[in-house]
């Protein structure tokens, strides 16, 4: 019989930005089991996988590439010989029928997916874990693959990321810095700009020496950077645009707290051990909120259409959700971790 430390393990979560950090404590525990975890991923992802400590191959999964039936023979040809035939499992935590096919291309001895599947991936798998009822957070239904094991749950949570920050920042001035994380694909998940601008001036006005950093690559995030690097020129440097998940988880590991909207970022910044403060109008805070203790969550809960789980908004005044959620109220907040941080 073949011992633990033997057992080769194939992990499929592609996206998005978010689940694949709630995937990673599942990862990581199974390392810790001494599994060989390889983990397939959307190519955009594949840098920031390759950090986590202990994972072996990061194979990418190049989704705007696929053209067609022929492009996904090409790939699943080109899977089979990045991952030669010897998984003992492959497990299936994206739950999608492009997930299953993947996983079960690689003919795994035993394929496992979460009971909650969609799109008919369930006849895939050769065994089903359990999901919690009703629905929890996305990390407790992940960590659901550790229980259907036998593999305990890891205490405290390990995403396996290690900033190496030593809470000064992006610079070496010694101020205490906070993210700001503006942007969201969701239209609907996004404070009104203005209220950034009143954050940075309500917190500034009690708290001089606050420093805040703007994150994030869109156009509306490079936006907000550069409008507020302009106004507050001695307060708040722009980092946005575009760089290395290594740069990145960095950059969050000198922050002693970050403020933005329920997106892939935040639980970034949760999984470098950074205290965030999440913004929520449309999303469960209790399905995809900041995961664990220390972490604040504001959500207008007294507008009757929230969540509303849209894209768009259709309520009578729009956007009322993210309007409600005060800088002043966020502002008490990040002052909190300021005086925390000494």
């Amino acid at each position: 019989m073949r011992s633990v430390v033997d057992v080769r393990t194939l992990m499929v979560k592609t996206s998005s930005l978010g689940d694949v950090v709630h995937a990673m404590p599942v990862a990581r525990a199974l390392i810790g089991a001494g599994h060989e975890v390889d983990w397939v991923v959307n190519e955009e992802y594949t840098g920031l996988v390759a950090l986590v400590q202990g994972i072996g191959r990061v194979l990418p999964f190049p989704r705007r590439r696929l053209r067609g039936p022929c492009g996904w023979i090409r790939f699943m040809g080109e899977l089979r010989g990045w991952a030669g035939n010897d998984y003992d499992w492959a497990i299936d935590v994206q739950g999608l029928l492009k997930s299953a096919l993947i996983a079960r291309a690689v003919r795994p001895r035993r394929l496992i997916g979460l009971a909650d599947a969609r799109e008919g991936s369930r006849w895939f798998y050769d065994e089903v874990v359990a999901v919690p009822s009703p629905r929890g957070h996305a990390v407790d239904r992940y960590l659901g693959v550790l229980r259907h094991l036998g593999i305990p749950e890891p205490a405290p949570l390990d995403y396996g990321l290690r900033p190496g920050g030593c809470k000064r920042g992006p610079d070496a001035s010694g101020a205490v810095w906070i993210g700001l994380q503006g942007g969201a694909r969701w239209p609907t998940k996004l404070w009104p700009e203005q209220y950034w601008y009143d954050l940075v001036a309500l917190a500034r006005a009690q708290n001089p020496a606050l420093r805040f950093v703007v994150l994030g690559g869109s156009p509306m995030e490079c936006g907000l950077g550069a409008g507020l690097s302009s106004r507050f020129p001695d307060g708040v440097k722009d980092c946005t645009g575009f760089r290395p998940w290594s740069e990145l988880v960095a950059l969050l590991g000198g922050l002693v707290g970050l403020v933005g909207p329920d997106t892939g970022p935040l639980h970034l910044a949760v999984a470098c051990g950074i205290p965030v403060c999440a913004l929520m109008g449309p999303t469960r805070p209790e399905w995809t909120g900041p995961y664990g203790a220390g972490n604040s969550t504001l959500q207008a809960e007294e507008i009757p259409c929230v969540p509303c789980l849209r894209r768009t908004c259709r309520y009578r005044e729009p956007m009322a959700c993210m309007k409600a959620i005060r800088p002043d109220v966020v502002a008490a907040i990040v002052l909190g971790w300021a005086e925390s941080a000494g």
